[in-house]
């Protein structure tokens, strides 16, 4: 016991020593202000106030985690002095040391102008670090704000000009904040491929915070993962880390995310006791973000104690800090906690309340980020086409060069055979010699032409390769933002358990999407089917759809962005359930898109769409599941596994989008079991070529024998036979277009 106690003393210490160092360091820089003072008033020397208004923003960066009040005043005098002066990197600074309080405190928006100011001034002057430094600030509150495509924008702006000036310190920054951000796109591989990279730069510059914040962020997505040794394995690490060199707000980041280990694991006096430790120190420090944070959480582990007091109370204070920060994915899980919280207490109109408000939450932040990805989408189309365009034009002088080149070749080497037939016929005169002089010095030009039309011509083609790879880094970008707006694995399982999706774009990015929602029923008599563990509760609508836009790749994802979004809001925004009606509306939001433009824009969608609803069984009865299912179609048909018979039901010969000879979609309805199976897909299998020859079409028939010879198979296996099936008849043939089969057994 003495022993522990003395460790706790010796860590004690080193912490106050720190702080202790601190205060040290600006003591000395005060009394450094204060000795030019006395210079300028006393002697005949005038001292610099540049470097005056540089030891006040010194002194600013020390305070700016202890005391973020008097840091604002020294940002100030540094500001005020640096204008007066015209000392331009002094008002850069100025600006930047107010963004980083003002974001401390939580106010982004002003935040955000600041940084933009020293934004501008750092690339007035070419100041790099400046502009670096800049771009990651504002990245920071874009983060924070759930503007991830201004955010991604930003760290990628600010890492290739980090890699520039072999800034390591900040390379690793930047490598955490994009782990970060592909923890929010869901993709956790590229997320802790970014994470471990930026870990091993920092711990090679042994710098204590930034470890800490890697292995915070590692244990993160390995908790997303569902890793529960390996993230708390992380979080014990920065936790100890952390608490070596007090850094207050990592601490209570790790208690936070502790916290929320222990309510999965139903310890609720546990998770309350580390969320109360992490809100404490978040006060302490003025994170009002975390404290945000806390709250809604302690929220919600109340609500799992029955304790509807206390959960009601944080619950509406995380709301009220998320509301003035303008944090709308907290302000959505504040909402969608309060009315869980109300309707397990019964409070249904209060339940009712915070449910419209979550949904309204979730659309806004929901159509934010789509316009990012719509944006980015389109950039990338004009990018490409202008990058065509110089292609073609770099190819052109390429010919040319290379038949000049060719030419002189030519020349060249008829020059050096006449020469030498020459040298034979006239001897060895001093006249020959001197002509043989003189050539030799035409050829040694002739010689130095052609090397530098060589290297001209390899630095030509280093440029064409680089904008290639700029090019196919940029669709991969692509393939990111429309990844996003794809129903995840888990989200499918969960709903649809016996079920496969075979996607494989032409390209990159496809023109082909599957599209998944969910809808609750009003019926609260209906009950949760606990045997068949295909739907969730028999008050649910499942919406699942196979889409085939017009076209592939870039092009085709663009419009895929659009007729995603127009589903969406056919079910969240009108409220429609039935497939026909839905396929209405959509065709009505997506004309009424394209008819905005000035151009004649014939694009659309193929679909199969289906809803399903599992039916009441009667008390007492041993027969299987029955399930309602209503389906319509545009272009694309249903199948469906009745008793070993493949059943086909035609879809509307229309597409979704602009038709003259449009007319309403119908609405087929089917009383369906337990054990049969639903096949939804595109034409890119069926239209693929390959066999023996390669000219061979596969053909829709040919499709539906293969559904029939692996319906026995699970669904998983069916998914593999479908691929293993189509890789191995395509062979070398080039591959024509998206394939999409999903299948569903009930």
């Amino acid at each position: 016991m003495p022993k522990i106690i003395f460790i706790l003393l010796f860590i004690q210490l080193l912490q106050n020593s720190s702080l202790a160092q601190d205060q040290h360091t600006i003591d000395s820089l005060q009394n450094e202000i204060k000795k030019l003072d006395a210079i300028k008033k006393h002697s005949t020397l005038t001292p610099k106030d540049s470097t005056k208004a540089n030891l006040f923003y010194q002194i600013s960066k020390l305070y700016w985690d202890s005391s973020p009040d008097k840091a604002l005043t020294c940002a100030e005098q540094c500001l005020t002095l640096s204008e007066k002066i015209g000392y331009k990197k002094g008002v850069l600074n100025g600006y930047t040391s107010k963004g980083v309080v003002t974001e401390i405190k939580g106010n982004y928006k002003e935040a955000l102008e600041f940084y933009q100011k020293s934004l501008k001034i750092a690339q007035e002057i070419n100041y790099k670090t400046g502009i670096a430094n800049a771009c990651c600030n504002i990245g920071n509150i874009y983060n924070y704000q759930c503007n991830t495509a201004e955010a991604i924008t930003q760290y990628f702006a600010a890492l290739k000009i980090y890699e520039e000036i072999k800034d390591e310190k900040n390379i690793a920054t930047q490598y955490n904040n994009i782990g970060g951000l592909y923890i929010r796109l869901k993709n956790y591989e590229e997320a802790l491929k970014n994470l471990n990279l930026s870990l091993q730069k920092r711990e090679k510059l042994g710098r204590s915070s930034d470890i800490s914040e890697s292995y915070i962020n590692i244990g993160n997505v390995y908790n997303l993962k569902g890793n529960i040794i390996d993230a708390l394995k992380n979080y014990y690490e920065a936790l100890s880390i952390s608490e070596k060199i007090n850094d207050k707000q990592s601490i209570a980041i790790v208690y936070g995310n502790i916290a929320k280990i222990n309510e999965q694991e139903h310890d609720y006096p546990l998770a309350i006791k580390n969320l109360l430790n992490s809100l404490k120190i978040k006060e302490e420090i003025s994170d009002k973000l975390g404290m945000a944070n806390s709250n809604v959480a302690i929220g919600s582990v109340y609500d799992g104690m029955n304790d509807y007091k206390n959960a009601i109370s944080y619950e509406t204070k995380g709301l009220l800090l998320a509301k003035e920060l303008g944090a709308y994915d907290l302000m959505k899980e504040a909402y969608k906690n309060l009315a869980v919280i109300s309707a397990n207490h019964k409070d249904y109109k209060s339940a009712y309340e915070n449910h419209v408000l979550f949904k309204k939450t979730n659309d806004t932040l929901f159509n934010f980020e789509n316009a990012n990805k719509i944006t980015q989408l389109k950039m990338q189309a004009d990018y490409d086409k202008k990058d065509a365009v110089a292609k073609e034009e770099q190819k052109k002088k390429d010919e040319v060069t290379k038949t000049q080149i060719e030419q002189q070749a030519f020349q060249r080497n008829a020059f050096v055979a006449g020469f030498a037939l020459m040298m034979v016929l006239a001897g060895v005169s001093y006249r020959n010699f001197r002509r043989k002089r003189k050539d030799n010095l035409i050829i040694t030009k002739q010689k130095e032409t052609v090397e530098q039309q060589k290297e001209t011509v390899e630095k030509q083609k280093q440029l064409v390769e680089q904008k290639n790879k700029e090019i196919t880094q940029s669709i991969e970008y692509a393939l990111r933002i429309q990844s996003a707006i794809l129903p995840s694995g888990r989200f499918v399982k969960q709903h649809l358990k016996n079920s496969f999706i075979l996607y494989k774009p032409k390209d990159i990015v496809a023109g082909d999407f599957y599209w998944m929602e969910t809808v609750q029923l009003a019926d609260e008599t209906m009950k949760l089917n606990t045997d068949e563990g295909q739907l969730q509760a028999a008050n649910q609508i499942i919406l699942f759809a196979a889409c085939d836009c017009t076209g592939h790749g870039v092009p085709g994802a663009m419009v895929s962005v659009l007729c995603h979004n127009a589903l969406n809001r056919a079910v969240r925004e009108f409220g429609l359930t039935q497939p026909a009606a839905i396929l209405d509306k959509t065709a009505e939001i997506i004309i009424d898109n394209f008819s905005k433009s000035e151009e004649d824009i014939k694009d659309g969608m193929d679909i199969s769409l289906c809803s399903l609803t599992l039916l009441p069984s009667v008390k007492g009865s041993n027969q299987p599941a029955t399930y309602a299912l209503q389906w319509a179609g545009a272009n694309n048909p249903l199948l469906l596994l009745q008793n070993g018979e493949l059943k086909e039901t035609k879809a509307d010969k229309q597409p979704i989008g602009m038709n003259e000879n449009s007319k309403p979609f119908t609405n087929h309805t089917f009383t369906v079991h337990a054990g049969e199976t639903i096949y939804l897909f595109t034409d890119g299998f069926s239209d693929q070529f390959g066999g023996e020859t390669g000219e061979k079409k596969l053909t829709k028939k040919r499709f539906k024998d293969l559904i029939l010879s692996i319906r026995d198979k699970t669904m998983h296996e069916q998914g593999i036979a479908l691929d293993t099936f189509i890789t191995g008849y395509r062979k070398d043939v080039e591959q024509i277009d998206d394939i999409l089969v999903m299948g569903v057994r009930l």
